[in-house]
């Protein structure tokens, strides 16, 4: 049977419910119960149990934000690299720009720092919790 007759049988049954004696509303109320049961398990088959779902933080998810969200998906791609290689890897020719937005993604925690020492560049890296974005990111792609 289609699964939309189903559904329109259950709601005409739950509009005549009060027109019925007590037995029958029983009956409709046990058939809306199986056909809400049927509707989960086929919904929850449909999902790989590993599909979690990954909340964008509100600096990546505005829309402005393209800039941040590429800088996220290049560091995930090239893990170590200094803010000169993000800056050409995202298109971005001012490295105060691109010194900025690193800071902001540090602060809310997708990015690493790591000092290269006097005279050499920092190494950057993502977080786990900034890998997982990254690879959200890509999915949306």
């Amino acid at each position: 049977m289609n699964p939309w007759i189903g559904k329109a049988v259950f709601l005409v049954g739950l509009v005549v419910c009060p027109y019925l004696d007590p037995h029958d509303v029983v009956i409709e109320i046990k058939r809306g119960e199986q056909l809400a049961q049927s509707i989960a398990e086929k919904h929850a088959s449909s999902f790989s149990p590993s599909t979690t779902t990954v909340q964008l933080p509100a600096g990546l998810s505005h829309p402005g934000a393209y800039r941040a969200r590429s800088c996220v998906i290049f560091l995930a791609a090239n893990p170590g690299v200094s803010n000169k290689a993000v800056a050409v890897g995202i298109g971005v020719s001012s490295l105060g720009q691109v010194s900025e937005l690193l800071n902001r993604l540090a602060g809310i925690g997708l990015l690493i720092k790591r000092s290269g020492g006097a005279g050499h560049p920092n190494a950057l890296w993502l977080t786990p919790q900034g890998e997982q974005i990254a690879q959200a990111l890509k999915d949306k792609q």
